[in-house]
Formats: C-alpha cells, structure tokens, sequence
C-alpha cells in the first residue's frame, strides 16, 4: 500500500511537469465540417461548440500559419 501510494505521487507530480506547448502546437488547424450536412445540423443540436470553434479557428488564423 505504502508503495503505491509513492508511486501515485511521484506520477502527480511529474504530471504536472508537462507543457503542451502554445495554441498553435496544440491547434496545428483549423476545423471544418460538410456546409451542406454537418454544420447545420450542429447548428442546430450545438450551437454553443460551434461558437467556440468559430473563436478557435479565427484566433489560429491571426496568430498561427494556417
């Protein structure tokens, strides 16, 4: 028990550590949906993730090389 609770630790820990990089390592493109299928029905059932691609996608094309 004391072990593995050592090794939890040690893993949280070091976890931690880890940096995925800027928006543009992390985002490396845009994303895009079928206009005639798929974009409007996401407007429809989810509007709000939409809005937040939308977001997404215009800050990666004024800060990253897309």
């Amino acid at each position: 028990m004391k072990r593995t609770m050592i090794c939890c630790a040690a893993f949280l820990s070091l976890s931690a550590c880890a940096v995925p990089g800027d928006f543009c390592d992390v985002v490396p493109f845009e994303k895009r949906f079928e206009a005639t299928e798929t974009a409007p029905q996401m407007l429809k059932t989810d509007r709000e993730d939409v809005k937040q691609i939308r977001v997404e996608n215009e800050y990666g094309r004024r800060h990253c090389s897309w």
